[in-house]
């Protein structure tokens, strides 16, 4: 795994800045439903793809509104990912700190209409096609979908429903391309409904009115339907994952009626918007919603309900077996050395078209961001790829940044001038070092934010010589990714035990790691000062 996962930051890195002009190319296409064609945005994708020599095509029922695939590796797709072509509107541009078409990059985010939405993540997804491409060791095939029209409903008519008619959806296990580092295994169904209450009109100035002979008010019997609606009490889920959610009635959340300010108003139209746990169908929430209306029809008989259903699609879950979830559980921790946690979605998508076709999918993991159908929607850069935090092997180039990094590092705590003198001969690292032994850095933004230093003690003991980190940069994971990295290099080239002296004030850090202080010894520096000797017990992949 070591080996892959280095041979992989390896083909990434020179992915870097282009998935950022990736993500920003796709933003600056707009794609809103109801709004633009995505046939624009599917060209840009098809186009990029055969620049990058990976296998395209533009397909679907509706030239407009088509499908685009991209392929890398011959046979049968193993790993499916997906995206959303069409986007929200952006709504008022001057809500948008930038405008929402430019795929502006400030402050580590990159912002538009779409970003995190899915454009950020099919970037992603697109870009480790073009890395898989280059790496040329793939056995099978990666298929990318981009697909139209999710936002009207998340009912697939163009997208998934078309392609697995036409024998185009294909993969063991899929990855819809929304952000997040959860495991998202399902997502809560949904129901939603127009509903027309016709009344009776009248002038409100009669004495007949008054009395309720004539006229019968559309908007207020609309408005006691809807609070009756909303005060419904729904129970929490019993479905693992679904726990945290119940059914959510969201009444009202369209609103029309009335034609004149002196005219009792015979007509009134609301939608309502339902959102599903396993436990509830469509049918059992149209059966609520006639319940509420034979009551208030009880007490206004001169008004009628029509109900109009929008959209219904199920409540999901894949199965919790499913080999998709376990191999993205092992490449998040052999990458970000962070458990994911497996979760439900409260929103829908599009991930139950796929589950009831038969592929197992993780209905939303990928980049960090924020704001999805929101002003100022956007995509944490650095997030685009997870390895943005480039870890490499040093250079004999890198050896004055890395004596520079060190001793900013070692004086964060709060080290006196003459100590930090003394320190200086101990602390430099030359290029002789970075040629002879395993020095491995991270960079960050552009610069160094960290680096460790081993080389070998004894048979079988890996001696950690020095890791230390920006201090700007602490506390952000760099020295845990480092620890960690340190850690599979030392298996990985059948070493036992790693040793290490630490700074007193690192001991603490070194322990999360299942460390010990086996024994202190004065520093040469300072009387008094002990420093801590550590060591980790090292398991074998064979064992771990």
């Amino acid at each position: 795994m070591f080996d892959l996962l280095s041979e992989l930051r390896q083909l990434l890195a020179p992915f870097q800045t282009e998935i950022v002009e990736l993500a920003r190319a796709l933003i600056q296409t707009p794609s809103v439903n109801g709004v633009d064609d995505e046939i624009a945005l599917a060209q840009v994708i098809d186009t990029w793809a055969r620049q990058h020599n990976l296998m395209s095509q533009i397909v679907g029922t509706d030239k407009r509104r088509p499908n685009v695939i991209v392929q890398v590796g011959e046979g049968e797709p193993g790993l499916l990912l997906t995206g959303h072509l069409d986007t929200v509107p952006a709504g008022d541009p001057s809500r948008w700190m930038y405008p929402p078409f430019e795929g502006v990059s400030a402050d580590g985010r990159l912002y538009g209409r779409g970003a995190i939405d899915t454009k950020g993540g099919m970037a992603a997804a697109l870009i480790a096609l073009a890395a898989l491409n280059a790496w040329g060791k793939l056995r099978g095939s990666v298929r990318f979908i981009g697909v139209p029209d999710e936002e009207s409903g998340a009912i697939g008519t163009l997208g998934i429903k078309w392609l697995h008619a036409n024998r185009l959806l294909k993969g063991k296990g899929a990855i819809y391309c929304y952000g997040g580092r959860e495991i998202i295994v399902g997502h809560r169904g949904v129901y939603r409904c127009k509903i027309t209450c016709s009344g009776e009109s009248a002038h409100p100035g009669f004495s007949a009115t008054q009395e309720g002979i004539i006229g019968a008010n559309a908007v207020t019997g609309m408005a006691r339907l809807l609070l009756l609606l909303e005060d419904r009490k729904t129970d929490y889920s019993d479905t693992r994952y679904f726990e945290k959610y119940r059914t959510m009635i969201s009444a009202g959340t369209t609103i029309q009626g009335g034609t004149s300010p002196n005219i009792v108003p015979d007509r009134c139209t609301a939608t309502v918007d339902m959102r599903l746990i396993p436990e509830v169908s469509a049918h059992d929430a149209r059966q609520w919603i006639d319940a509420a209306i034979a009551q208030i029809a009880e007490r206004y008989p001169k008004l009628t309900f029509n109900v109009e259903t929008i959209a219904e699609l199920p409540a999901a879950v894949s199965p919790d077996d499913a080999a998709i979830f376990r191999a993205l559980e092992q490449a998040t921790v052999a990458v970000t050395h962070i458990q994911p946690p497996r979760t439900a979605a409260g929103p829908a998508n599009e991930g139950y078209l796929l589950i009831e076709r038969g592929i197992p999918t993780v209905c939303g993991f990928g980049a960090h961001g924020a704001n999805a159908h929101a002003p100022d929607e956007y995509v944490e850069v650095e997030s685009l790829i997870e390895t943005a935090l480039i870890l490499r092997r040093a250079r004999p180039e890198d050896a004055a940044e890395l004596t520079t990094l060190t001793i900013r590092s070692k004086a964060y705590w709060g080290y006196s001038q003459d100590f930090m003198q003394k320190a200086l001969p101990y602390l430099a690292i030359s290029a002789e070092h970075i040629e002879t032994e395993h020095v491995y850095l991270i960079e960050r933004g552009g610069r160094i934010a960290g680096y460790y230093q081993m080389d070998e003690r004894a048979p079988g003991v890996m001696w950690l010589e020095s890791l230390f980190v920006l201090p700007e940069e602490m506390g952000g994971g760099v020295g845990a990714q480092l620890m960690h990295h340190a850690i599979d290099l030392a298996v990985s080239l059948g070493y036992r035990r790693l040793e290490w002296e630490s700074d007193p004030n690192a001991e603490a850090f070194y322990l999360r790691f299942g460390a010990i202080t086996f024994a202190q010894r004065e520093s040469g520096i300072q009387k008094g000062r002990m420093l801590p000797q550590m060591r980790l017990e090292l398991t074998p992949p064979s064992q771990a």
